[in-house]
């Protein structure tokens, strides 16, 4: 059960990691070009909610499946 906690946090922090270069490469010009620095919070941090929700209900299934 830790490994899969281990491999679980693994998936979470690269997959942030990767969105958050994406995202800081892909997308900053595009936000100072508007001048709508304050969407910025939100555009940057919505897809690492989403995919740290998505891992945690995948990983509380999995777990939910070892102890059944």
């Amino acid at each position: 059960m830790l490994v899969n906690q281990f491999f679980f946090l693994s998936k979470v922090i690269l997959l942030s990691t990767l969105i958050s270069f994406i995202i800081k490469y892909g997308l900053d010009n595009w936000i100072l070009e508007i001048n709508e620095t304050f969407l910025a919070i939100f555009i940057i941090s919505f897809p690492v909610i989403t995919l740290v929700i998505i891992l945690l209900v995948k990983h509380q299934r999995e777990l939910s499946k070892w102890e059944s």
